[in-house]
């Protein structure tokens, strides 16, 4: 996306999108997300405290993470530090030019690392999923 790097699937909730959700994938987004903004939501009318009971550990462990680590960037800086990641960066020109609205990456590009990355993986880790995600042994 034009600010920011957003899983698709993401992005069709969060874009109310009928083209691609389902009906009752519609309705429980428009339920649950109400948006106030261009880029901004607040919990909708149906959202309550037990939607959360249907996040797992592992989802509330990563949420916490990034809020943590992200919860007090503004917009701008939480922008340009999304910007700096070579996945998102190749189509940056074509989103300046509104030459598209979307780019498929492949998940291995999602392996890439920044110098000094709070979210840098260890290299083995990274090596390991690597060798997953192509079925290679390099």
């Amino acid at each position: 996306m034009k600010i920011g790097p957003v899983g698709t699937t993401a992005k069709d909730i969060l874009s109310f999108d009928e083209d691609i959700l389902t009906k009752t994938g519609l309705n429980y987004a428009q339920e649950n997300l109400k948006k106030v903004g261009q880029h901004d939501f607040e919990k909708g009318a149906s959202c309550g405290i037990d939607e959360f009971d249907r996040l797992s550990e592992t989802d509330i462990e990563a949420l916490d993470f990034i809020i943590k680590k992200f919860g007090r960037m503004n917009k701008r800086d939480l922008i340009k530090y999304t910007h700096k990641y070579p996945e998102g960066k190749q189509y940056e020109k074509l989103f300046e030019r509104d030459e598209t609205k979307r780019e498929k990456l492949e998940r291995v590009e999602l392996l890439s690392t920044l110098r000094n990355d709070c979210l840098a993986m260890p290299a083995e880790h990274i090596k390991q999923s690597r060798r997953i995600l192509t079925g290679t042994h390099v």
